[in-house]
């Protein structure tokens, strides 16, 4: 009887677990708007797309990236993605970054939710090894192209970023993949609602949520900090 009796608790025990382990994001695309992109092919390898979540009731926001493995053999740890989500001025509002190295066929990194009336879009990006590649997003009304257009404004003569006094450059990651690569200064929104830049470096690290990065000024100087 008392076997039967820890048999009996171990399983609750189990289910209870498995009940926990839904992904946040399961909840939030129930009561929200899904708007997402074509998915399109990484490293011959992984189906990738971009999504953005909008709170029906709540009007509030989540960027996500999801990477598919095509033979639906697990990702490995050296495969990694960002989801960002951007403001209209093309900031960094939220991102999270996820690696493989489970079992599962898939990963997606889920930003936390921002909420009120801005026009946000999504996007981000796919690492394997060396290779990344920016990975466009959405917006409500569908315009991201019109939306990365009003980014490129920032850029130089040569539709380059502007590179600051120490040869880093520094610009919006939403026109990454316009430009061909991603700039060192990263522009973002701080605590505080500070605007400053975040280290395209210190973003490509997985993510680990309450964790504070450096926010800095063009020049790279420490002006506050950014919570992941």
């Amino acid at each position: 009887m008392k076997k039967i009796r820890k048999l009996t608790s171990l399983l609750l025990v189990l289910v209870l677990s498995l009940a926990l382990a839904v992904p946040a994001f399961a909840a939030a695309r129930e009561s929200s708007r899904e708007y997402t992109t074509e998915a399109f092919v990484f490293d011959d390898k992984y189906n990738v797309h971009s999504s953005l979540y909008v709170g029906i009731n709540t009007g509030s926001c989540r960027s996500c990236v999801w990477v598919q493995s095509r033979n639906n053999s697990s990702i490995p740890s050296d495969v990694s993605a960002t989801a960002n989500l951007y403001d209209r001025n093309g900031s960094v509002l939220a991102y999270k970054t996820s690696s493989g190295g489970s079992r599962d066929p898939f990963i997606y990194p889920t930003t936390n939710e921002r909420g009120g009336s801005a026009p946000y879009a999504s996007g981000g990006f796919v690492y394997s090894g060396r290779l990344y590649t920016p990975v466009e997003g959405r917006t409500v009304d569908g315009g991201y192209a019109y939306f990365a257009s009003r980014m490129r404004s920032t850029l130089t003569e040569n539709n380059s970023y502007p590179v600051n006094s120490h040869g880093e450059t520094y610009g919006s990651a939403a026109v990454a993949e316009y430009v061909g690569d991603v700039p060192t200064l990263v522009s973002a929104v701080g605590l505080d609602n500070v605007n400053g830049y975040i280290r395209f470096a210190d973003m490509q690290t997985e993510s680990v949520e309450g964790t504070m990065i450096p926010l800095y000024d063009q020049e790279g100087n420490v002006i506050g900090s950014f919570e992941v």
